[in-house]
């Protein structure tokens, strides 16, 4: 249900509007989160891990601090088709440290970056976050 509050129409979307008036939807509200008061757009850094050579998917969730910040960023890959590294760890590193040099020292991927067969998606074929989120809450236990 859309409500207007204020003039503006409440739809749960992240966005701005530029000098000749477009709209740009950039995420959603709920999946956005904080560290130490700055917000953190989920989409922004699957955008720049996308740009990496090696990725064919991403996405990011945010996952409990322990060093009280809130919510830290940690990624989710899935590697190009033909991409047979001998070293994941030394291509997470890489990858990881591709999207770090790009963002805002508060946007660095803290929780960490992880190589997936395949992310979890829904039938219509989106990433299912709510099962990425039991993914990250599972790293966090190894």
């Amino acid at each position: 249900m859309l409500r207007f509050q204020d003039g503006w129409m409440r739809t749960g979307d992240l966005g701005y509007y530029d000098s000749q008036g477009f709209v740009y939807v950039v995420d959603r509200i709920k999946e956005t989160f904080k560290y130490f008061n700055c917000h953190i757009s989920p989409a922004e850094l699957e955008e720049v891990t996308l740009t990496h050579p090696s990725v064919e998917e991403a996405v990011v969730v945010g996952v409990h601090d322990p060093n009280g910040g809130d919510r830290i960023p940690r990624a989710f890959v899935v590697l190009k088709h033909g991409i047979d590294s001998d070293d994941f760890e030394a291509l997470q590193d890489e990858i990881m440290m591709f999207v770090d040099s790009k963002v805002a020292s508060y946007k660095r991927l803290r929780g960490g970056l992880y190589i997936v067969p395949a992310l979890p998606k829904n039938k219509t074929g989106k990433v299912s976050r709510a099962e990425i989120v039991s993914l990250a809450v599972a790293a966090a236990a190894c």
